[in-house]
């Protein structure tokens, strides 16, 4: 039962429930759990004991100790199936730090990818000394040489930390780099609200940025930012703050103008990191757990993501709903995720309707998400007409973990990590 994470009182409870003559006391379960441990570890040190436990279950793992003490510095390790994983669906990538994970108080940075189905995987977790450029130097190296080439056209998602967006800049060059929009938000509620006496003009400003960051067009963008400045020039602080810390440095980052023009398939918020870190921390219970014993309860958080991932990859394959049973759907049934088949099934209602034109499509399906917008749907349908494969993206189509670059690539990875 410790195996599987369960804590001291529910092993107790077990025990009793099965034997009433049993007078074991929580202290005889915590005396066990020591025992089973210092037998485990044969003599070895945690940190002997992890590596050993990282090789024998085929994990990728690299780190930095320092020669002067012989201690350990930084650790990167990574699921055998999460590398699988990233190399199979390499195209999103979000990155951030979570913190009062283990007793040496080290950030603990955590990289995940999505699925064709819409599913969050974790790709690997790093310990890192300090969150300097070094350090996320090293990190983003072990990242990069893992997945080869194919992080050519990664999208990666990330917070406004200078150190971080300086090293994704300069090791995913041919990537594109979007800024969180919830943290971006999240700062300008927290920098502006005291600047206005009255919520209703706070209201009023804290909309008008939000139609800053959703314009559709850069035209639309250009007339939303002038409606701030006219409208807010009695609040010019807060206009500064906007323009001068956001939007004219970092537009090209999260402005729907912008990045609308890029495939992303809908993710631009670190949320997908943001929840991963709240499940592990939820699995962890404390802050008090060293290398080893977070290793143990992290492996099973991997475990479990992967069965959920594989689940949903058969049910794209097996399972057909009745929505999906038209005739321009035919040629997607189980071959494309149900995720892109839903967003199709909603852009259908659009398309339905009696009233429909197509010059009012934004493309906006094609362009971030590789799916046939409502103009292309609309042909399929005048001619009762399946959606034909090739017409959506290979993204959607991929429903399993098989790897798009071989495996040779991790055994001459550069030794200096």
């Amino acid at each position: 039962m410790s195996k599987c994470n369960a804590p001291p009182k529910s092993i107790l409870k077990m025990l009793k429930t099965k034997n009433e003559d049993n007078h074991s006391t929580i202290r005889t379960i915590y005396n066990a759990r020591n025992k089973y441990r210092i037998s485990e570890y044969c003599g070895r040190s945690q940190l002997q004991y992890l590596m050993s436990k990282l090789v024998e279950n085929k994990y990728f793992h690299y780190t930095i100790s320092c020669q002067k003490t012989n201690t350990l510095k930084e650790l990167f390790f990574a699921h055998p199936v999460s590398v699988q994983l990233v190399r199979a669906f390499p195209k999103i990538l979000i990155i951030d730090c979570t913190y009062k994970t283990n007793r040496y108080r080290l950030p603990y940075l955590e990289i995940v990818g999505v699925t064709s189905t819409g599913m969050t995987f974790s790709v690997g977790y790093m310990y890192l000394e300090a969150e300097k450029e070094e350090n996320y130097t090293w990190a983003l190296g072990v990242l990069r040489d893992l997945l080869g080439d194919v992080c050519l056209h990664t999208m990666i998602i990330i917070d406004r930390e200078k150190a971080l967006m300086n090293t994704v800049a300069s090791k995913f060059l041919e990537s594109r780099h979007f800024l969180c929009t919830w943290h971006i938000a999240k700062n300008v509620f927290a920098k502006c609200k005291g600047h206005f006496t009255s919520n209703v003009q706070w209201e009023d400003f804290y909309n008008q940025f939000n139609r800053v960051m959703f314009s559709n067009s850069e035209k639309d963008f250009e007339d939303v930012v002038r409606v701030l400045h006219s409208d807010f020039a009695t609040s010019m602080k807060s206009v500064n703050y906007v323009m001068n810390q956001w939007i004219d440095p970092y537009k090209e980052r999260f402005v729907t103008a912008w990045t609308n023009q890029v495939m992303h398939f809908g993710n631009t918020t670190t949320n997908r990191v943001e929840s991963h870190h709240s499940a592990l921390k939820r699995m962890l219970g404390n802050s008090l757990g060293n290398f080893e014993t977070n290793w143990v309860k992290t492996d099973t958080l991997f475990e479990a993501c992967h069965t959920a991932i594989k689940h949903s990859f058969e049910k794209s394959v097996n399972i057909a709903q009745h929505k999906f049973s038209f005739t321009v759907y035919n040629s997607l049934r189980g071959v494309v995720s149900t995720c892109a088949l839903e967003k199709l099934f909603d852009e259908m209602k659009e398309v339905r309707c009696e009233n429909f034109d197509p010059s009012t499509c934004t493309h906006i399906l094609r362009r971030v998400y590789g799916l046939p917008c409502a103009h292309e749907l609309h042909e399929y349908v005048r001619a009762d007409k399946p959606i034909p494969i090739n017409v959506v993206d290979a993204f959607w189509r991929k429903l399993d973990m098989e790897s798009m670059i071989k495996d040779d690539v991790d055994e001459d990875i550069d030794h200096r990590f």
